[in-house]
């Protein structure tokens, strides 16, 4: 079951889940630090589904954004997508076809650490292992990839939940 409200931990804003028949499709508006998502049924598992989709649609935007921003062009990602994964044992994974996945619950973390998560995968690309050569790629992609780590392992246990 799902509580009436759910802290989401990016940025601190708390979601609040309701149930409004007048609404048949998940909406989500904004007023300052309040993101409320509303949902057609009183089910936990309908109102789980359509925040799992919420979560889902917003990391797609953010990755596509994201993949434009941090990729330099030597880098040629581009033949590859990243997908994402729900119940993702790792926060992030290179696949053999170059297909990345990313856990979804990523959203919830600040936005550096989800860079940091793409950019390891887009690091394994060049190096599939992790050597001083794959780390001297993550430090040219991510200069800061320390701090980041440790600030997603700090976060970790409160965004895959």
């Amino acid at each position: 079951l799902l509580p009436a409200s759910t802290r989401c931990m990016r940025r601190q804003k708390k979601f609040f889940l309701s149930s409004d028949e007048k609404i048949g499709q998940s909406v989500v508006t904004g007023r300052s630090q309040l993101i409320q998502l509303r949902v057609d049924s009183d089910d936990p598992e309908t109102v789980h589904k359509q925040l799992f989709l919420w979560y889902k649609t917003q990391i797609q935007k953010h990755i596509a954004y994201r993949l434009a921003a941090l990729c330099p062009v030597s880098l040629a990602y581009g033949g590859s997508h990243v997908a994402c994964a729900h119940d993702a044992a790792s926060l992030g994974e290179l696949h053999g076809s170059g297909v990345i996945t990313l856990n979804t619950h990523l959203i919830k973390a600040p936005p550096q650490c989800l860079d940091y998560v793409l950019l390891h995968e887009i690091a394994h690309l060049q190096e599939h292992n992790h050597s001083q050569r794959y780390y001297a790629v993550l430090e040219r992609l991510l200069p800061n990839w320390k701090a980041v780590r440790r600030e997603l392992e700090a976060w970790s246990p409160l965004v895959l939940n």
